[in-house]
């Protein structure tokens, strides 16, 4: 079952059984795995820097809908911009974005991933989404150890879904603990791009520059906002 990288964040990000966000961060996490899938893509796109020493700055040149109503909302929000943007600013719009996670949770709970339900504490009532089908995550944590504890080879995709997962905290979550300390090395050179494979194209690249940006500055952005 393919997924995205926003919906592979999403899997990871949740409780398997009780439908917890495992990280505040979420909305951040989907806006720069979004960003991302973006360049991979071929819709974002470096903008010519003033100075090499300036952060990169960039835009989408194709507003072409596709076809993903989480991306095409992520899309709709850059465009909203009117001129190119730090990666970490693009990210900061998107994730404050109000309800803009709700495309991406809908399309998973369509596809029979995800389930909705209500839980209730005192006079509060809050909604939660518990997985309905293990076979997505399963197949995509079997992937991702194939790359951290394995050796294989990562592709851009699998790169970008560790380094945040990484960067969150969300690793321990989702995988063994002690094949992560025994790996440690490995999946921290991974998460900063490192393993690319030879095939890797100058938009993967990009996409793994973009991902280091957003990744850097999300500390910062968790103080500033909480």
């Amino acid at each position: 079952m393919e997924l995205t990288v926003p919906e592979q964040i999403v899997l990871l990000a949740l409780s398997n059984e009780t439908g917890e966000r495992k990280t505040e961060m979420l909305e951040y996490a989907a806006a720069g795995a979004a960003l991302t899938e973006f360049v991979i893509l071929g819709r974002l796109v470096e903008a010519a820097k003033a100075k090499e020493k300036h952060p990169s700055k960039f835009s989408i040149p194709d507003w072409a809908p596709t076809g993903d109503a989480f991306l095409d909302q992520c899309a709709a929000v850059i465009q909203a911009q009117k001129k190119p943007k730090k990666a970490e600013e693009l990210v900061a719009a998107i994730a404050n974005t109000r309800r803009i996670l709700t495309p991406l949770i809908d399309g998973l709970i369509a596809r029979g991933i995800l389930r909705q339900e209500k839980k209730k504490f005192l006079f509060f009532k809050r909604t939660v989404y518990p997985e309905a089908n293990p076979n997505a995550e399963q197949a995509l944590t079997a992937s991702l150890e194939g790359v951290m504890f394995r050796g294989e080879t990562p592709t851009t995709e699998q790169s970008v879904v560790i380094a945040l997962a990484y960067q969150l905290s969300l690793l321990k979550h989702n995988f063994d603990k002690a094949q992560l300390k025994i790996h440690k090395l490995r999946i921290k050179e991974i998460a900063e791009g490192k393993h690319l494979g030879s095939e890797a194209t100058k938009a993967a690249i990009e996409a793994m520059h973009a991902v280091l940006a957003i990744t850097a500055v999300m500390p910062a952005i968790m103080v500033a906002t909480g």
